[in-house]
């Protein structure tokens, strides 16, 4: 990709035509693409009216943005990489009309305007419209919140603590894991991020979950905490 983290994620799935479910297994036994099978139920291809090879592209708001056929555009071509590519950077790209800081998209997914503040509770669960987003969280629905899941495992004799947390796609925000020996000990630390991995949810929101191992044998921390900060 022209920039490596995109404003929003680029989830790419494959959908394979109803009448060549055949070819199923070579294709998931090759790649590690999430593959999905169209029905005569769902009709995918008929009610998008597919072109055998479209790659469809879908904007943050469910919306048709683009169209690019592998036929007539062999990626074998390095002129056509580049035009798909900068196509989804395109569609990944964050539009915020009124420069409060949450896009629009976000702000109509949940609310269909764009009226919110990144400062604003509208569920009253105490966290703000950003946090909300930064973490991927539902911000009209009081029981979805920021959630940090932990457990200490051993690595090569080693202490390790694994973190797993759900976040925004993309590249809008930097997060840190922070640690405190005591909850009176004042400000938080830093802790090297290690091993890190993400993997997108695929669940419509755009969210990945994050997981970090951490090396604490030299650190005597007892309380864990992530923090998410706006990219300049």
């Amino acid at each position: 990709m022209a920039r490596d983290n995109p404003d929003f994620n680029v989830e790419i799935l494959g959908i394979n035509l109803i009448n060549a479910a055949a070819s199923n297994p070579l294709v998931t036994s090759t790649s590690t693409l999430p593959w999905l099978q169209d029905t005569a139920a769902d009709a995918v291809s008929t009610k998008w009216m597919v072109t055998y090879r479209d790659v469809r592209i879908i904007d943050a708001e469910g919306r048709l943005a683009g169209v690019f056929n592998l036929t007539e555009h062999d990626l074998g071509v390095e002129q056509n990489q580049i035009a798909l590519k900068k196509m989804l950077l395109e569609t990944a790209t964050a539009v915020d009309t009124d420069e409060d800081g949450l896009p629009d998209a976000w702000e109509r997914r949940y609310f269909g305007n764009l009226d919110q503040k990144p400062e604003g509770d509208p569920d009253g669960d105490g966290i703000s419209n950003l946090r909300e987003f930064a973490f991927g969280t539902v911000p009209n629905d009081s029981l979805s919140h920021p959630a940090l899941q932990a457990a200490s495992e051993i690595q090569s004799g080693k202490k390790f603590v694994k973190f797993k947390f759900r976040r925004a796609g993309g590249g809008l925000f930097r997060y840190d894991p922070l640690w405190l020996k005591a909850l009176s000990a004042g400000a938080p630390s830093s802790i090297s991020a290690g091993n890190a991995s993400m993997r997108n949810l695929y669940d419509g929101t755009g969210a990945s979950e994050m997981t970090w191992s951490l090396d604490t044998a030299s650190e005597a921390a007892a309380f864990f905490n992530v923090q998410a900060t706006v990219k300049p």
